[in-house]
Order: C-alpha cells, then sequence, then structure tokens
C-alpha cells in the first residue's frame, strides 16, 4: 500500500514538475515583446512581394491575421491583395513558420516609406491572436542602372505630386480669354527611413526634394507671379499608433518641408531669397463609399530678402511673413484599389501675414509693373479645381483662382479655367536582376 502511495505521490510530483515546466515554457515563449522583426521590398520578384520577417514562430493558418500597409506620404492605406506564409510542415503537430509574404494591390512608389501593422498572429505556445504589433518600415530605392524603368504612379493631388503639369484656357473679370501653364516637378530622393514602435528608437523619415514651381500666364495683368525654385528637405514624422492611439486616431503624422526658395515674377523683375518651413498637419481622412474627406491643415514661416528690386526702396525691411492655409481633397466615390476617384474637388486657401512691408503691384497691357504700394496688409490666395479622371494619371480639370501671390502680389481677380491635368509620383518597377 505504502509502494502505491508512493508511486502515485511520485506521479502527482512528476505531472506537476511537467506542468510547471510546460507552464514556465509557455509564459517564455509566449512573446510579450513579439514584433515584425525587419521587412523587405522584392520587387523582383512577380508580382511585387514585401517580406516580413517576424520575431517568434507561428502557427498556420493564420485566420484570424489582419494585416495593414500604409504608404507614409500622407499615410495612405495601400490595399493588399494576398498574403502567403511559407510554412514548415513536421512529422507531427500543426504547420508553422517564421515569414509572411504580402502581395500588395498596387505597386510601390519609388523613394516612399510604407509601415506594416498585423493584430491578431497566432504565436507558437500561445493561447490566443495577438493584439496589434510594432510596425516595421520598408524603404523603396530605385537602382543606379534602372532609368529605363522609371514610370509613373498615382497622385491624389498637386501637392504629392513629383509631376505636375496643367495647360488652362482662362477667363476673368474684365479680361478677355488666356492661357495658363502650371507646373510642378521636383526629385525625391530618401536620405533617411522612418522608425518607430516597442524596441526601437523613434526617429523621423528624411527625403531631399529639389526641384521648381512654375505658374505663368499669356494674359499681362494676370499671374506675374510665382516662378519658384526649391531646394528643400521633407520630414516625415509619423505618430505611433502603439504610443499614442487616441491621438492616432486623428492626426496621423507631421510633415515638415524647411528649404530654401527663389521666388520671382515670370519676367524676373523682382527676385527674392527666402528660407521657409511649412508644417502639414496629416489629419485621417473621413467618410464612407459615396464622399471620402481628406483634410490637412498648414502653417509655415518666410523670411529672407530682396535681391532684385522692380522699384528702389520697395523693401524697407527684410522679408518675414507667416502663413496659415488649409488643403483639403473631395474623393466622390473612391476606389482605394486604384488610389484615384473618377471625381475629387481640391482646395487649397493660404492666407500670408506680413510682418515687414512689401510692395503690391499691377500690370499694364504690355506686362510691366506699376508700383500700387507699400504695406503689411495680408495677402489671401484660394483655389478650387474640380477633376474628373480619364486615366488615373489624366484629368479633365474645372477650377476658380482668387487672390495675390508673392513676390509681386498681383491680383488674380475670380479667374476661371478649363484644361486637361498630368499629374503623378515616380515608381520604379525593375526588370529582371543580372
Amino acid at each position: 500500500m505504502r509502494t502505491r502511495i508512493a508511486i502515485a505521490t511520485a506521479s502527482v510530483l512528476a505531472m506537476g514538475h511537467v506542468f510547471v515546466i510546460v507552464s514556465n515554457a509557455w509564459s517564455q515563449d509566449c512573446p510579450k515583446s513579439a514584433a515584425l522583426q525587419s521587412a523587405l521590398w522584392q520587387p523582383y520578384r512577380s508580382p511585387g512581394k514585401i517580406s516580413v520577417r517576424l520575431s517568434n514562430t507561428i502557427l498556420l493558418p493564420q485566420s484570424n491575421a489582419q494585416w495593414s500597409l500604409f504608404d507614409t506620404n500622407g499615410m495612405v492605406s495601400v490595399p493588399i491583395q494576398s498574403v502567403e506564409y511559407p510554412s514548415v510542415h513536421p512529422p507531427q503537430g500543426p504547420d508553422y513558420g517564421g515569414t509572411a509574404l504580402l502581395i500588395p494591390a498596387t505597386p510601390l512608389v519609388l523613394d516612399h516609406v510604407y509601415y506594416v501593422f498585423v493584430k491578431g498572429l497566432t504565436f507558437q505556445y500561445c493561447p490566443a491572436p495577438s493584439g496589434t504589433l510594432s510596425p516595421v518600415s520598408i524603404g523603396t530605392s530605385r537602382p543606379k542602372d534602372a532609368s529605363k524603368n522609371f514610370l509613373a504612379a498615382v497622385a491624389k493631388s498637386r501637392d504629392d505630386s513629383d509631376f505636375y503639369f496643367a495647360p488652362t484656357i482662362d477667363g476673368a473679370s474684365g479680361t478677355g480669354a488666356s492661357y495658363t501653364l502650371d507646373t510642378k516637378l521636383q526629385f525625391r530622393k530618401s536620405l533617411l527611413t522612418a522608425q518607430f514602435g516597442s524596441g526601437v528608437p523613434y526617429r523621423p523619415a528624411i527625403y531631399l526634394a529639389p526641384g521648381w514651381d512654375l505658374k505663368i500666364s499669356s494674359n499681362p495683368k494676370e499671374d506675374g507671379n510665382s516662378v519658384n525654385f526649391l531646394i528643400p528637405l521633407e520630414i516625415l514624422s509619423p505618430v505611433d499608433p502603439l504610443k499614442f492611439p487616441a491621438f492616432s486616431r486623428v492626426l496621423t503624422a507631421i510633415i515638415s518641408r524647411p528649404g530654401f526658395v527663389a521666388e520671382a515674377d515670370k519676367k524676373f523683375h523682382d527676385v527674392n531669397g527666402i528660407f521657409t518651413d511649412y508644417e502639414y498637419l496629416v489629419l485621417r481622412g473621413v467618410g464612407n463609399k459615396w464622399l471620402w474627406l481628406s483634410p490637412e491643415p498648414t502653417v509655415g514661416l518666410e523670411t529672407g530678402s530682396n535681391l532684385k528690386a522692380q522699384s528702389a526702396g520697395t523693401y524697407p525691411q527684410a522679408i518675414l511673413r507667416t502663413d496659415f492655409g488649409m488643403n483639403t481633397v473631395f474623393d466622390f466615390f473612391p476606389n482605394p484599389s486604384k488610389r484615384k476617384s473618377l471625381l475629387s474637388l481640391e482646395t487649397a486657401y493660404i492666407r500670408r501675414l506680413l510682418l515687414h512691408p512689401e510692395p503690391v503691384y499691377t500690370q499694364d497691357s504690355k506686362g510691366n509693373l506699376i508700383l500700387n504700394g507699400i504695406g503689411t496688409q495680408p495677402r489671401d490666395h484660394v483655389t478650387v479645381k474640380l477633376n474628373y479622371s480619364l486615366t488615373p494619371y489624366v484629368a479633365l480639370t474645372g477650377g476658380y483662382e482668387y487672390g495675390e501671390l508673392p513676390p509681386v502680389y498681383t491680383k488674380v481677380d475670380h479667374k476661371y479655367t478649363f484644361g486637361v491635368t498630368f499629374q503623378g509620383q515616380m515608381q520604379y518597377r525593375p526588370g529582371s536582376p543580372k
């Protein structure tokens, strides 16, 4: 009897030890700090894939996993076509793996930073699906020998376009028909990719984006302004949704654009050298399947000096301005898979508060500048543009413009336009590796 009791006791103790060992292994192996360890863009794999390496082993299949992909340029959601899990098939037990392959529904854009989020992964030795894991960033870059594969990608508005070309036919108060060319071109080079999340130091993404921003008209009384050559940086600071969950539901990122600008009228009669710093608050879009609203408030500072004046004594002090504005895009019947709606309305408003006096000009019938006065009254400018997309890159547009732009602040007086707009971002689609 004593022998049986001893054996039973030993069995219970052994089971207890096994339970403790299993429990300890379970608690140790169930990763409280599980994360997406790294991600790699693999454009050579057809279709282009994102390989995500996990910090711990996962069980397969992953029916509860919810993956999300965001372009940090505006924190736009990129649809995911499918997710694959390379698996290991053991002789006993369920399949398991350590990586995931994401296939985006649209190609990734060159020199952008993307973030991958996942919720609901089931890790080995864990009883329940995980919460949202710390995200991982993916940078895209163009190899030096890939100039032949430098293609276009969709842009939502003029503000996020790398190239923009919009010839229009115009009419304004008291004038006949005229023609305007509104164009923008910039080259975006990634200098530093962003990272955030648990266990890694926070850092923003930094880009170099030199280019020009040009707007000229055949009407000598309109648009005698807005010839800008830009050497700006772009610093994108995403709001970490894990550290600031409530805040990130409203604000997704802050984009800073400090840089040097040479601004002039179209005949270079008046030229200013300006240092600018604009802060764009990328608010989370709201809407439904009928209408999607994407607002972006802006604040800025402009300071510099006049390099060439049309009239002597028109800049008694250094140039100093503070700016406030709002850019908003209304997408009607939005199509997330194409990142471009059939019909959209872009609005842009900016108010410049002049802290030091600057001149105001009008133009005669020959395009000569005529000084109206010098002062610090606020200068406003507003544009409204309705776009009907013919293709993702080409749209028929109708627009309205009113206000004054530096450096000569010639008033654009209730101008109505109609034309065609070509816009997009730069994308790399490589061929087979050598």
